[in-house]
């Protein structure tokens, strides 16, 4: 019996994990990398809106920042944002949309929590919130979220 259960347990735990539904969405992927300085030049383009100030902050060079923070060691997708957890409230709010994906990135001396929107059909980015702390929610991890299992 318990090695049905464990089975069973096994196979919904990975099908969690490998469900497209908690996959990057469109665009949020090149979104960061620009904003890591790492994308081709001139795409800063890709954020409009809301996302412009934001963006033009991170997507330029700066020494000061730069050296603040230290050199990037990591940077991975975390989930998707949703209205329900209290965290992502906070940053939700004050977007005009649900649908962000959350990326964990790490420097030498900080830790950011950047939300990106999904590309319209333009390929273009209309909402980006950085968070200078690390992502909070563990049910996230690996795109879990809350009451999802």
């Amino acid at each position: 019996m318990n090695k049905i259960f464990a089975m069973t347990m096994a196979a919904a735990l990975a099908a969690c994990f490998s469900s497209p539904a908690f996959a990057q969405r469109a665009g949020t992927e090149a979104a960061l990398q620009c904003l890591l300085r790492q994308g081709p030049p001139g795409c800063q383009d890709m954020f409009v809106g809301k996302a412009t100030a934001p963006a033009r902050q991170w997507a330029t060079a700066s020494a000061d920042r730069d050296f603040n923070r230290g050199a990037l060691e990591s940077s991975q997708f975390f989930g998707q944002a949703t209205a329900d957890n209290v965290y992502d409230e906070k940053i939700l709010r004050r977007q005009v949309t649900d649908e962000m994906d959350i990326y964990d990135v790490k420097f030498a001396h900080n830790e950011w929590s950047v939300y990106i929107a999904p590309a319209d059909e333009d390929g273009k980015i209309r909402h980006l919130a950085i968070e200078f702390y690390a992502p909070h929610d563990t049910n996230q991890i690996a795109g879990l979220a809350p009451g999802r299992f």
